[in-house]
């Protein structure tokens, strides 16, 4: 008898700020349940449709060494395990189609850690959806509120599903039906514009008809969810990779679908005294907040596969120094840091900017401070001085770059007594969507549809919030391009948007064809002094600086041999 097993995810409780309950999604794991009985009991397909949430996009899946942060695959981030990881894979152009070239693309084999198993993640749950359809209209007693709620849920997870297929593959196979054991598997890839019109008609049906205004439960799908996954989905369709002959109605749909969500005044920025606690610690009341994962608490601190999903540390494991407890797994770039203004809104190469290169750290944009631990910053007690051979905390034997991550860095995890990290345990949630993409989604997408002067309004938002000042009036529309590409580098810094982004702009040959670089700070009677280089490897580091991008073979991926041997109508790629 057939069985399905997955994650039954309780619903338990949270007392919000405002002294209200709301549903919290927790996740935990139970045995296999009979496919024969899944569809008879409303509780059963109500946890059917919740193990589907498991295994999207999730960027504190870093600390097990076949899985990484997708920092590490652009400009923002080098990895000081890159060849550990798999990272290597990306970053000297090494993919391809074979089982040892297949990176975080690969064939689904069990392992349950997405990043290796795009093609094959994606369609196991596709099929899990479409079991789902086939059986919803003959679930007993299950009340029709619910039974359509539960439909739109899950055709805005397959249409994510497709989504995320779409970015890494180009056009894949549209399967809405489910195989059985003696059926044929021959399908051929569907166009790229087939399957974003699929995408696109998915959730608009999920938006119109089946999803309720607000989700009965924190972290599920409602309409305020998909319809933002849906400006995602148009403006990517609306980008060079995808629409080549720039066709401004599709800039002008991405657009209008990113105001349709600002229109809801449902989500508002946090203000920028809450703006880092947004990222190390869950507040039901946080209006920014659109579509997150909230962290488990309880699971060890070294993930195994019988304990997926992990909690969210071990994200200060990941980064924090050797004797502290951490590994310095990622370290921001130089290249990353010099994305940040100054505080009178100019780039650090403008000469008439305030930058001092004699101090480079002072009078920077306020999110740069937030992002990135610097040679100054504080951490509690502690004083970060990369110029002391010696020292305890951070010496220059503790970064790889002369940088240390701060962004979701928990500091109440932090300990320092010198206690190692693993004693204690960060509960980061990890926000898959949030405001400020939308207004830079609007932003970016009505600048390409009819030029700059409506764009200004969504991206100074944006700014003032981190205290910076507007964009100088009377922009190009290519320089307001510049402006916003800049401004989601830094707003969105290594929430894996970029990784995407410089694909979907189709200037990852720049971006990603590059020397990483660091910083040497060394003091010299109380004058410090800053070089900038080439970080080199050493002990047990495992990461080659000179990043490789093939273009544009690159800006997809190739579908994985094994799949191709089993279906003889899937074609290759270009250029594997």
């Amino acid at each position: 008898m057939k069985r399905i097993s997955f994650y039954i995810l309780i619903i338990g409780l949270m007392a919000s700020s405002i002294s209200c309950k709301k549903n919290l999604l927790d996740i935990t794991p139970t045995s296999s349940v009979d496919a024969n009985t899944v569809f008879t009991d409303p509780n059963l397909t109500e946890a059917f449709v919740n193990n589907n949430y498991r295994d999207l996009d999730y960027g504190f899946y870093n600390t097990h060494w076949q899985a990484f942060m997708l920092a590490a695959a652009t400009d923002e981030v080098l990895s000081a395990y890159e060849g550990y990881i798999g990272v290597d894979v990306v970053n000297q152009g090494l993919i391809n189609s074979t089982p040892t070239g297949e990176g975080f693309t690969g064939t689904f084999d069990g392992n349950p850690y997405p990043r290796q198993q795009a093609w094959g993640n994606n369609y196991s749950y596709i099929a899990q959806c479409n079991t789902f359809f086939q059986n919803i209209y003959n679930v007993p007693n299950l009340a029709t509120a619910d039974k359509n709620r539960l439909i739109g849920e899950m055709m805005t997870l397959r249409a994510f599903r497709y989504f995320q297929l779409v970015r890494h593959y180009a056009g894949v196979p549209i399967i809405t039906k489910t195989f059985g054991i003696s059926d044929q598997f021959d399908v051929a890839r569907n166009t790229t514009d087939e399957c974003f019109q699929f995408i696109i008609s998915q959730l608009d049906s999920a938006i119109n008809f089946y999803l309720p205004a607000t989700a009965p439960v924190i972290g599920k799908i409602d309409q305020g969810v998909a319809m933002s996954i849906k400006s995602r989905v148009l403006l990517t369709y609306a980008s060079p990779l995808f629409n080549p002959n720039n066709d401004l109605t599709r800039w002008q749909a991405a657009a209008d679908a990113a105001k349709a969500v600002m229109d809801l005044n449902r989500y508002s920025l946090v203000p920028w005294a809450n703006y880092k606690n947004m990222f190390i610690k869950f507040d039901p009341a946080n209006t920014e907040y659109i579509f997150v994962t909230i962290n488990q608490s309880g699971l060890p601190s070294e993930g195994h596969q019988d304990n997926y999903p992990w909690p969210g540390l071990t994200f200060e494991y990941a980064v924090m120094p050797f004797d502290r407890g951490g590994n310095i797994m990622y370290t921001p770039m130089q290249q990353m840091v010099d994305s940040y203004e100054t505080t009178d809104g100019k780039a650090i190469t403008d000469p008439t900017s305030i930058y001092d290169p004699n101090n480079p750290y002072a009078n920077r944009d306020p999110r740069f401070d937030v992002d990135i631990m610097h040679q100054g910053s504080t951490l509690n007690q502690s004083t970060i001085d990369f110029t002391n051979p010696s020292g305890f905390d951070f010496n220059q034997d503790q970064t790889v770059t002369g940088y240390l991550m701060g962004k979701f860095v928990d500091p109440s995890v932090y300990d320092p007594t010198g206690v190692t990290l693993g004693s204690g345990q960060g509960n980061q949630p990890w926000i898959h969507m949030r405001y400020a993409e939308i207004l830079l989604n609007y932003a970016e997408a009505i600048n390409e549809a009819q030029g700059p002067t409506a764009a200004y309004s969504a991206i100074n938002q944006i700014r003032n919030r981190a205290n910076m000042p507007n964009l100088p009036t009377g922009l190009s529309q290519s320089q307001m391009r510049a402006r916003i590409w800049n401004e989601r580098k830094v707003e969105l810094a290594f929430e894996e948007h970029r990784f995407w982004d410089v694909r979907r702009w189709k200037i990852a040959g720049q971006t990603n064809n590059i020397t990483c670089m660091g910083v040497n700070v060394t003091n010299n009677n109380g004058v410090l002094s800053y070089t900038y280089q080439v970080p080199t490897t050493g002990g047990n580091l495992d990461y080659n600086p000179v990043r490789v991008f093939k273009d544009p073979a690159n800006y997809f991926f190739p579908i994985p041999q094994s799949e191709i041997a089993a279906d003889p109508k899937l074609t290759q790629n270009p250029g594997y």
